[in-house]
């Protein structure tokens, strides 16, 4: 999934591609077979992917489209898509924030110490079940943010590419999650991974060196059947011309 990387505004043939949000013409059923076209600015949350749509006819603002989608409940930043977080999340996140300790009482008390051996609780077999099943489950708001947290620090999204080492598995094995959840954040966040310049520019330049040397290559070995043709002419003549001479010696 990719995060709202353009915003078209309202007027004809203007593209804007720093903006958090689109701005664009929705189709409206009205009373009847017939609808209506309506300008409509979308949000996007950056943590679970849903959207929210806000009919628009104020043009291209982003003080205002940041306003209005504040105004119900979202943290949104015009300009860097990853920071809009819609209500739910927001909550989510705030209860987890405020959320206290398990109080003392509710742990569980220590087995008591009479002296007698106390037998080991029965093995529980392992449900290999439970590696698919964490795999399908969606990740929990804490889970979101831990990966948030670490794509703000390790992803440079002028170049496309993690830093330091990092990449979707590393996170994934890191936080012990499916890297696939990375993945899926850090395309709605970011979008897709794009090559290091350097590394393309480099393998680019070695494609065009093979391209050169299959080429030359090709040439020599034409060169060669040539010239191998030419000696053999060469020598049958030489070996006339020989003939000859000793006929008229």
């Amino acid at each position: 999934m990719k995060g709202p990387q353009t915003n078209i505004k309202s007027g004809p043939g203007s593209k804007r591609v720093s903006c958090s949000y689109i701005i664009g013409p929705k189709w409206e059923p009205t009373v009847g077979p017939s609808g209506i076209t309506v300008y409509v600015v979308t949000g996007t949350c950056a943590l679970c992917g849903a959207t929210e749509e806000i009919r628009w006819l104020r043009g291209d603002q982003p003080e205002l489209v940041a306003r209005a989608f504040q105004q119900r409940g979202w943290r949104f930043d015009k300009y860097i898509a990853r920071k809009c977080v819609c209500p739910k999340c927001v909550e989510e996140e705030h209860n987890m924030a405020t959320r206290t300790a398990t109080p003392a009482a509710d742990r569980a008390a220590p087995p008591q110490q009479t002296g007698e051996e106390v037998a080991p609780p029965p093995r529980t077999p392992i449900d290999r079940t439970a590696d698919v099943t964490a795999a399908m489950r969606p990740l929990s708001t804490e889970q979101r943010a831990a990966v948030r947290r670490e794509l703000d620090q390790y992803f440079d999204d002028a170049t496309g590419a993690y830093i330091d080492g990092r990449s979707d598995k590393v996170i994934g094995q890191q936080l012990e999650i499916p890297w696939k959840h990375v993945e899926t954040l850090r395309e709605l966040a970011y979008g897709p991974l794009r090559g290091d310049p350097k590394l393309d520019e480099l393998s680019k330049r070695v494609a065009e060196l093979q391209t050169q040397t299959t080429r030359l290559a090709s040439t020599v070995a034409t060169a060669t059947e040539a010239l191998a043709t030419v000696r053999k002419d060469l020598e049958a003549a030489m070996r006339a011309l020989t003939e000859l001479r000793k006929r008229f010696a």
